[in-house]
């Protein structure tokens, strides 16, 4: 493996594409290097909302592509952002064709919660056109890594989960070809959440542990990693402990990286990232379960 180096070059080229994104509304451009091109606002479905953006690799281009999913509690958020944006810059330096994905958002976290199906819906139509070859600018793939931040990790969490799918009305899991999932500190226990919040008891408790991701683990549960601080006071790490244990007991596949003292909305390249090397961490969990690739080699400075 070659490391990434997030640098100023970097960053530069980072802030050189958010730019481009402000400036227009849907276009077409190089990364600074030439090693991949970006196309904005992709329609994946019928719906206004229901764009993405593609980070395509000019050569080599693997067979598995990466979808990134944004966070922002369900209520905000967008692909644009500069977490996305470096995320996925990150993972088509690898060579993965990489799509941002935005989704339906709800007025207040309340009704985000009781919609959760909507957002699960509008990934799941994402990853059905990417994979039927639908989506311009993308080369042909044959499956997916979900890579999701905050909410987006809920999202990534919950797609790995087939015994949820019926209840949501998402389509089979074989049709979605889901390789493997990483989720960075989206919340998967919301009854621990609302019992560490004072909430022991109610009529909601029932609604809490359906969209709850711990709820649907199973031993047919797509391989997930998730990486999470223990100073994140928004999705307290315990119920990421919980979940790992959930998943790994019933036979499932799920790694958890702790990271201590590190809060809530941490992103690739910085600080974080670079004292807990999640790098390696994460190349090390794709060249586990993606055993068919070619090596896992690239970085913006190779």
């Amino acid at each position: 493996m070659i490391p990434y180096m997030f640098n100023s070059n970097t960053m530069k080229s980072v802030q050189y594409v958010i730019a481009v994104f402000a400036a227009y509304s849907t276009s077409v451009v190089l990364l600074a290097d030439d090693s991949a091109k970006i196309v904005f606002d992709v329609p994946y479905g019928n719906e206004s909302v229901q764009l993405l953006d593609v980070y395509q690799p000019l050569q080599n281009a693997r067979r598995t592509a990466v979808v990134v999913m944004h966070g922002g509690g369900f209520i905000k958020g967008d692909k644009r952002e500069e977490r996305q944006v470096i995320a996925a810059k990150f993972f088509v330096s690898y060579g993965f064709p990489t799509v941002s994905v935005n989704y339906h958002l709800s007025d207040t976290k309340d009704e985000a919660w009781e919609n959760l199906r909507v957002p699960l819906g509008d990934v799941a139509t994402a990853i059905r056109t990417l994979l039927a070859g639908k989506i311009d600018g993308v080369s042909e793939v044959d499956r997916v890594v979900l890579v999701g931040f905050s909410a987006g990790g809920t999202l990534a969490a919950f797609l790995s989960l087939p015994a949820c799918f019926e209840t949501f009305g998402l389509p089979e899991s074989k049709e979605l070809k889901i390789a493997a999932a990483i989720n960075f500190y989206g919340t998967t226990d919301r009854l621990y959440l609302a019992q560490k919040n004072g909430f022991t008891s109610g009529q909601h408790i029932q609604k809490w542990k359906d969209t709850s991701a711990v709820t649907w683990v199973s031993e047919n549960s797509n391989p997930i990693l998730t990486i999470h601080g223990t100073l994140d006071v928004h999705s307290y790490y315990r119920q990421a402990q919980r979940f790992d244990e959930k998943v790994n007991g019933a036979g499932g596949k799920h790694i958890l990286k702790v990271l201590r003292k590190a809060p809530h909305g941490f992103q690739v390249g910085d600080s974080v990232w670079e004292e807990f090397d999640l790098e390696k961490v994460t190349v090390k969990f794709l060249e586990e379960h993606l055993i068919d690739e070619p090596p896992i080699t690239g970085g913006t400075d190779k």
